[in-house]
């Protein structure tokens, strides 16, 4: 899911928000669920803080309703996407200082556009530096937009999450796996504002080519485990482990494959993005829509700004014995061709 990924949410999942939005304006949405009339613009506005950015940016654009442009042409028009003459501010309620946030270019800053319906460039977003916002764990933080346009938006406050301990399934770095079907529990540490939670292991490893060994290749692949926003712990089975390799990795005999290690990751969203899944699973659950509903925390647009937090351990490997056994030879990682 990786909601609080900046580079991520900039180029795709924000584009889908805003390109539902042009759609809707094109094709008119003639019924009593349309939410802008012709002509006129609606804010779309995304933003995340995090403790251990050095670097804080926020995504500012606009939709546009038209029944006599289409929604592709609008989509592509950069001057119709973005506000020329807005400003953006990020307040700290607990001293009251306003810190202005200055217009970049994000693929200068890192983070290009992936090409698709929207104008790939410019690709403007604002930013402002740690060093000088200088945020704090547990702080909250208000954003405040004028568009330029005689609008001003406002976000509810959202708060900094701390970061906090996270425990793996053992504290020794070797994972027996000797039993398949035995639980592993990977357990953090809940900070008060951090109420969803998306869970991964990261399998980082070694490919060497068998007919000339120095020549290899680090490789890795980010295993989704799930997300919680109910409890503190999930768990695995050595099984579902070895299953997910056999069922994402080419079966290759040209080269031999060496374990280098394992992470286990925990990115952390504010409850303002509990409060996003909560409404988008009620709305699934009563009604089975494929339509998800709108969830905005921007007075006057639609958009989110919220806190997320980092937290990985790593070092970790598979224990010599039957867990490495089924690794080289079991029924889901055979052809893999793992070796010692």
């Amino acid at each position: 899911m990786k909601f609080w990924d900046f580079k991520n949410n900039v180029s795709t999942g924000f584009q889908i928000v805003i390109f539902s939005l042009l759609i809707c304006g094109a094709l008119g949405c003639k019924n009593e669920l349309n939410v802008i009339e012709e002509g006129s613009t609606t804010p779309v506005v995304y933003g995340v803080l995090s403790l251990q950015d050095n670097n804080h940016y926020i995504r500012l654009e606009r939709s546009f309703a038209s029944q006599s442009i289409a929604a592709s042409a609008l989509a592509k028009d950069s001057a119709a996407l973005y506000y020329p003459n807005a400003t953006v501010q990020i307040q700290n309620l607990t001293t009251g200082v306003i810190y202005n946030m200055v217009r970049v270019d994000a693929t200068a800053e890192g983070f290009p556009r992936k090409t698709g319906p929207f104008a790939i460039s410019p690709n403007l977003v604002y930013k402002i530096s740690n060093d000088e916002l200088n945020i704090t764990k547990a702080t909250p933080y208000k954003l405040i937009i004028q568009t330029g346009e005689n609008k001003t938006l406002t976000s509810t406050t959202t708060t900094l999450i701390n970061p906090r301990l996270i425990s793996p399934p053992i504290s020794n770095k070797n994972l027996a796996f000797d039993a398949v079907y035995k639980d592993y529990n990977i357990d953090w540490e809940d900070d008060a504002n951090a109420l969803l939670h998306d869970i991964n292991i990261k399998i980082t490893y070694e490919e060497f080519n068998a007919a000339n060994p120095n020549q290899s290749e680090i490789k890795s692949l980010l295993w989704k485990l799930g997300v919680s926003h109910t409890k503190s712990t999930i768990n695995f089975t050595p099984n579902l482990f070895f299953q997910y390799l056999g069922n994402n990795m080419e079966k290759r005999q040209d080269v031999v494959r060496q374990m280098k290690d394992i992470e286990f990751q925990i990115y952390s969203g504010g409850r303002e993005m509990l409060a996003k899944q909560d409404l988008v699973d009620a709305n699934f659950g009563i009604t089975g829509s494929q339509d998800l509903p709108l969830y905005s925390n921007i007075t006057g647009a639609l958009g989110i700004f919220t806190a997320k937090n980092y937290l990985s351990v790593s070092g970790y490997s598979i224990k010599p014995g039957a867990g490495l056994d089924s690794l080289f030879n079991g029924i889901h990682t055979k052809d893999l061709n793992f070796r010692q």
